[in-house]
């Protein structure tokens, strides 16, 4: 009886599928305020059949024996599932469901970690399903849950979010959620961070932008070359022409050109591959970015590889990455007590960073930025109410859910001591910043 029960299930998932979307949750655009709301936390479910978790799991094993960066190689072999995806009051059919490609997605793997991050693409089976072509959640095609590895307390990534927001530096939207994860007749609940992915119609509707390139990185450009950059969206400059910007001016400072004048401008030709770094790339958004990692302690911002970044540019956007989570980050795999010129000369950095680093100019810029963030935002009166925020949407709805993944007080407590550890090294450091110059 139990058999013919269970035998059942896949039938009853697929009569459920068989229903048409709703319009009015096909948005033309992207409706952030309802899908990384923060001031709550909200239920998303995701339903599979059992024989199609097991062919995810499978492949997953399959892959991961040959390839072991998060690549988009690794990417392309990732088996795609449909899945049945509920979210308020919507239902969205045949919804493709993987495992997302990062660095959670290997360190889990290995670790034997059951919660692993995933990507739902609403219109993957538009082929198979006409009904499903164009299929979006609220705007969004493409959305990453990721599951926070080595994470007890659940909330730095919607925290870090929220400074690199506050910040005004360009990144994807994120947001705590609460998933229902249904296989068969089993069900579990867990906690993740909802992203966004990036991808072309971002780029459309944040920035107003009709004509742009958009790459997403294959390394962590430590030899900054044009096989680095994957380009996704091609409207704008043709042959790769604003990586080939970039890659050009930071090339420019060590070459032997470098020693002598700029035969155009007539300037030295420091101040000139100053002046074209300026014009390709908006640098003070990188130097701001940089000073947030090294607020925060962490000596790896610099290994891409990690975490893929996406490069982009437009007829009205100056050239730019989407600067993405860290991982390990907020006084997790960090030492509290690792000063500033200690993180700078922790790792052998990209061209990029070396050249920023080396400049006296750029350099005095990174430390205004550190100077400033640790004032405004790296202190107790701005993390505090945002840790106590997210920690208090969890445990309200961890009251009558089985939340198998629920942070406990201690975890919190750890990582405001981590905080207030860290700040007394920032300052305790800052007057050892002219050493690296």
């Amino acid at each position: 009886m139990k058999f013919f029960k269970f035998a059942l299930l896949p039938i009853l998932f697929w009569a459920c599928q068989s229903q048409l979307l709703d319009p009015k949750f096909n948005e033309s655009t992207p409706n952030y305020n309802l899908v990384f709301n923060n001031s709550s936390l909200d239920e998303i479910s995701i339903s599979v059949t059992p024989n199609d978790w097991q062919a995810l799991e499978s492949n997953l094993s399959q892959v991961l024996k040959t390839d072991s960066i998060a690549t988009d190689k690794l990417d392309s072999k990732l088996l795609v599932v449909p899945a049945l995806v509920r979210f308020k009051d919507g239902v969205w059919n045949n919804v493709g469901l993987k495992f997302y490609t990062s660095k959670n997605l290997l360190d889990g793997y290995r670790f034997g970690l059951y919660q692993l991050p995933l990507e739902l693409a609403f219109d993957y089976f538009g082929s198979k399903f006409p009904e499903m072509v164009n299929q979006n959640f609220h705007g969004f095609s493409n959305l990453i849950l990721d599951n926070q590895a080595n994470d007890n307390t659940k909330i730095r990534q919607v925290v870090f979010n929220s400074m690199l927001q506050d910040l005004d530096i360009i990144t994807t939207k994120n947001s705590l959620k609460k998933v229902k994860i249904s296989i068969g007749n089993q069900n579990q609940i867990m906690l993740y961070t909802l992203k966004e992915k990036v991808e072309p119609v971002i780029i459309k509707n944040r920035f107003n932008e009709t004509k742009f390139n958009l790459y997403r990185t294959n390394s962590k450009l430590d030899k900054f070359i044009i096989n680095d950059f994957n380009r996704l969206e091609a409207g704008y400059l043709p042959g790769f022409g604003d990586v080939q910007r970039l890659i050009n001016s930071v090339n420019r400072r060590n070459s032997i050109f470098n020693q002598t004048f700029d035969p155009i401008s007539g300037l030295p030709n420091e101040s000139a591959w100053k002046l074209s770094l300026d014009n390709a790339f908006d640098n003070q958004m990188y130097i701001r970015w940089l000073a947030l990692n090294t607020a925060i302690g962490n000596d790896q911002f610099n290994l891409v590889y990690q975490e893929p970044y996406y490069f982009f540019s437009g007829s009205n956007t100056k050239a730019n990455f989407f600067y993405t989570f860290p991982q390990n980050s907020l006084g997790l795999g960090f030492d509290s007590s690792i000063s500033i010129p200690e993180i700078l000369n922790s790792v052998e950095p990209n061209p990029l960073l070396a050249n920023i680093i080396k400049d006296p100019g750029y350099y005095n810029e990174f430390q205004i930025e550190l100077i400033l963030l640790r004032k405004k935002y790296f202190n107790t009166a701005y993390l505090y109410p945002l840790i106590d925020k997210y920690y208090n949407q969890i445990r309200l709805a961890s009251m009558g859910n089985n939340l198998s993944d629920s942070p406990q007080i201690q975890d919190i407590d750890l990582l405001k001591l981590w905080i207030k550890q860290r700040i007394e090294t920032l300052d305790k450091s800052s007057n050892e910043m002219s050493i690296i110059q």
